[in-house]
């Protein structure tokens, strides 16, 4: 993702990404961002945002993890839609074991972007390091408490962690609906 200068967009308008928190019998994959606004936050998310050549926020995902980490991934579902990033988020767990996120500060900025944010797990690949991530690894959620989390990344990840079936199931339709 390119963090450099963004140009004025007519009012209203919005860039628009896609996103997958990446998981499996290890954990959630983590990484550290590289490069502002986010430098050495903690990622729990990897994506970006739709270039010409993608056909839809689907496409921009699937390539953006695999830029990111060297994994291809097969999306499960989708989670949400999310944007725009303005906040400093902390991630938490409850006394009941509900993870949910805090917003701590304001950053200073609001990028004009709506991320489709999908779950997915890795199907092919090797972990690898990308200009733009660094330290990448498996994490259990509990290790990530009280960490502020780059983007809106303490958000999807306890939306992704508390989603019941029901939402899974939705989100696999709709999934089907943007292919």
């Amino acid at each position: 993702m390119d963090f450099g200068k963004f140009p004025t967009l007519p009012f209203p308008s919005a860039y628009v990404g896609g996103s997958v928190i990446v998981h499996s019998e290890k954990g959630v994959l983590t990484c550290k961002r590289r490069g502002d606004p986010w430098d050495n936050y903690i990622s729990a998310c990897f994506g970006g945002y739709v270039e010409p050549s993608d056909s839809n926020a689907v496409a921009t995902a699937i390539r953006e993890v695999k830029e990111e980490t060297g994994l291809l991934v097969e999306l499960e579902f989708l989670l949400g839609i999310y944007g725009p990033e303005c906040l400093h988020y902390t991630f938490f767990r409850d006394e009941n074991g509900r993870y949910y996120a805090k917003a701590t500060k304001h950053q200073g900025h609001i990028r004009p972007v709506i991320s489709f944010v999908f779950a997915g797990r890795p199907v092919f690949g090797e972990l690898q390091e990308s200009t733009e991530t660094a330290g990448i690894c498996w994490k259990n959620p509990d290790e990530l408490v009280g960490e502020n989390l780059a983007f809106f990344d303490a958000l999807t990840l306890a939306d992704f962690l508390n989603a019941d079936p029901n939402r899974r199931d939705l989100g696999k339709q709709a999934l089907k609906l943007i292919m």
